[in-house]
């Protein structure tokens, strides 16, 4: 695939209705539009106890973050919650090559574009996004977007699709919610 392809497959994304996904969380304030101040219920600054309590005991503690899985966008995700000095401070979201859903470059790009519009729509802040595609006839593509909010929190959003031999391939999306501090 060329690249005017993945910037063509931008632009159409860009015109396709946004998909339905779960409203991160989010406070009114500052020149940007709306502040992070974490994701879904998980608020910057919780402890970890608080943290496993909200989550009824389906999370799990691994080398000091809290593990879990979400579902987003009709994905499942695994949710990594990091702290610093033992209060929330980063939620790391990652669907994985073993929850990705077979599709075509086209279609994974797209649904990163919807993912952001939603983020965009939210927190009422545009996105900045990069897109590449690297490879002939097998062609890896990769979209990064960033949303930055004027206290300094961001969130960034990565998707990636693999190629299999029939044309169509996985799809893997990352998003990234971190604190100002």
């Amino acid at each position: 695939m060329r690249l005017w392809h993945v910037f063509a497959a931008v632009a159409l994304a860009a015109a396709l209705p946004a998909q339905a996904a779960d409203a991160p969380a989010g406070t009114g304030g500052g020149s940007s539009g709306f502040a992070v101040d974490g994701w879904r219920d998980f608020k910057f600054g919780m402890t970890r106890d608080e943290v496993m309590e909200q989550l009824h005991g389906t999370g799990a503690i691994y080398a000091g973050a809290v593990r879990s899985t979400a579902e987003l966008g009709g994905a499942t995700y695994d949710v990594l919650m990091k702290f610093k000095d033992n209060r929330l401070h980063e939620v790391f979201l990652k669907s994985g090559l073993g929850y990705s859903r077979l599709q075509t470059d086209q279609q994974c790009l797209a649904d990163h574009m919807a993912r952001v519009r939603d983020l965009e729509t939210v927190y009422n802040v545009r996105a900045e996004t990069d897109a590449s595609s690297i490879g002939g006839s097998v062609r890896y593509v990769f979209a990064r977007s960033r949303l930055s909010f004027a206290n300094g929190a961001r969130i960034s959003v990565e998707g990636k699709f693999v190629p299999s031999l029939d044309g169509n391939g996985l799809c893997e999306s990352t998003l990234f919610y971190q604190d100002a501090n």
